[in-house]
């Protein structure tokens, strides 16, 4: 999965589910400018261990350097093909400081705990979010707001059996939810998240940051 991305350096991001990293190559095929990861050799150090990421989706640097994810958390510790209660995922910016070498958290968000409900790195409530088993999306809208959707939710997780999928447009300077849909059973997670956009596009919101796939 790789996106091409504009920001401080033109680069693009391919991204090892499997290997739960990220590398930023110049995008002129100069070569390799940083890579992060949770289980590889990474540039960066996170502040801790659950800001780490598993089985990452559709990574965008945003023009300030930052970088926005889908944390599916397949492959998080306590996340298990047996035990599915320790899974959960969530949209998450990091803030990478070339300087230190240290990356950390800027926002997070999960289902169904607001931005505002808690401070994170709340194990006991995290680990009641929903889990997306694979793929999700986050972008960037005009408007200063986020698109988030959890598109292909498990029907294994402890706490949601239903595996109900969402999108969210979500204000997170002000911790809140501007508006959502939840998918209709005719609707596909696809679907879900185009009928979202389509939504905020008549609402006069575009997705000015979102990147096309290569």
């Amino acid at each position: 999965e790789i996106l091409r991305v504009t920001g401080v350096q033109t680069c693009a991001l391919p991204i090892s589910r499997d290997l739960n990293t990220v590398w930023s190559l110049e995008h002129d095929g100069s070569g390799l400018q940083w890579v992060l990861s949770s289980s590889l050799t990474s540039d960066y150090e996170f502040e801790k261990d659950l800001d780490k990421f598993y089985q990452p989706h559709a990574a965008i640097q945003l023009p300030n350097g930052d970088l926005m994810l889908i944390d599916d958390g397949a492959d998080r510790v306590g996340c298990t093909k047996d035990e599915t209660g320790g899974c959960f995922s969530r949209a998450i910016c990091y803030q990478l400081d070339p300087a230190t070498r240290k990356v950390s958290v800027k926002w997070q968000f999960e289902v169904p705990y607001a931005l505002n409900e808690r401070s994170y790195g709340d194990w006991a409530v995290e680990e009641r979010d929903l889990w997306n088993e694979v793929g999700g999306s986050v972008y960037k809208l005009s408007n200063g707001n986020y698109l988030i959707s959890f598109t292909s939710v498990s029907d294994q997780e402890k706490y949601d059996a239903q595996a109900t999928c969402y999108a969210y447009e979500v204000d997170v300077d002000g911790g809140s939810i501007v508006r959502s849909a939840v998918r209709h059973l005719e609707l596909s997670g696809m679907e879900l998240t185009q009928h979202m956009a389509n939504l905020l596009h008549h609402a006069g919101h575009d997705c000015s940051d979102r990147k096309s796939v290569v």
